[in-house]
């Protein structure tokens, strides 16, 4: 390496430690305030602040909010199902109307309850190369976990009683944290989305990594947060870059398909969002 490249180098790397330092020191986002935040524009926003404000885990990014949302309509759910099956052994369950209304109601809440079963699983397992795919069918799951629980008070039309009442008031508590956990679901998409379109473009020079676990690093670019520390060199497009990842450190090459130099520094999501980059290419 020559002189000139080398001292580059040093300063992009005094600038990247300065700059870690100076962002890990800087007051964190507090949880209560982003479940604030977040759950201004929720369908029922007062049982949003309640119910994702006394959860008890995570909630620092959109994700988690998202997941804590999924929960808590996923654990009333399973309570209402619960409560149904209970209310439909008994001896004493009134009209033979009301009787089937409470076994169709059973089996939907069941429904409702394998599709918020199978949106939390999802949720949990966010890959970036798969993310649009799968958060259409974390919303498309969620829905139909909606329209379950819908089509079951649909079945209480003309039934009268105590019974119903309670039904009624339980399926429609959970509907609307349902209705919430949907609404978490789409701001994650949305927010991903507009992260996504702010990448460096110096980015696109990733495009082709010879290194086996591609998928892998994207998945880290795009979902875990990474540092990268990338040199191409002028004569053969072809470089190294530095992967830092919570502890994990590897090498990879990269090809730029350009023949010009390019130093790339980048942090993302972990590692407190910021981006310094020489390069060419289209926005990710």
């Amino acid at each position: 390496m020559n002189h000139p490249l080398f001292c580059l180098l040093l300063l992009l790397l005094l600038f990247f430690f300065f700059f870690s330092y100076s962002t890990a020191t800087r007051t964190p986002i507090q949880p209560k305030d982003l479940v604030r935040s977040s759950c201004v524009h929720a369908s029922y926003p007062h049982i949003c602040l309640r119910t994702l404000s006394s959860y008890t885990g995570p909630a620092q990014t959109p994700k988690d909010l998202a997941q804590a949302a999924v929960k808590v309509s996923l654990s009333r759910a399973r309570r209402v199902s619960h409560y149904l099956s209970q209310v439909s052994g008994a001896k004493d369950v009134g009209s033979k109307r009301q009787q089937a209304a409470l076994s169709d109601c059973v089996e939907q809440i069941s429904d409702s309850v394998d599709e918020l079963s199978k949106t939390l699983g999802e949720l949990k397992h966010l890959r970036g190369e798969t993310f649009r795919w799968q958060m259409s069918n974390a919303e498309t799951w969620v829905s139909a976990a909606m329209t379950y629980e819908d089509t079951c008070l649909d079945g209480f039309q003309g039934v009268d009683g105590k019974v119903k009442s309670d039904v009624k008031r339980k399926i429609k508590n959970v509907g609307k944290v349902t209705s919430n956990a949907l609404y978490m679901i789409n701001r994650l998409d949305q927010s991903r989305g507009r992260r996504g379109s702010l990448k460096s473009t110096a980015l696109s020079a990733l495009l082709s990594l010879s290194d086996r676990r591609q998928p892998n690093l994207w998945r880290w670019l795009f979902e875990d947060g990474v540092i990268l520390v990338g040199w191409w060199l002028p004569w053969d497009s072809v470089g190294w870059v530095w992967v830092c990842r919570r502890g994990y450190r590897g090498f990879g090459w990269a090809s730029m398909g350009v023949g010009l130099p390019a130093w790339v520094v980048v942090g993302l999501g972990g590692c407190r969002e910021w981006v310094l980059g020489f390069g060419l290419g289209e926005p990710i």
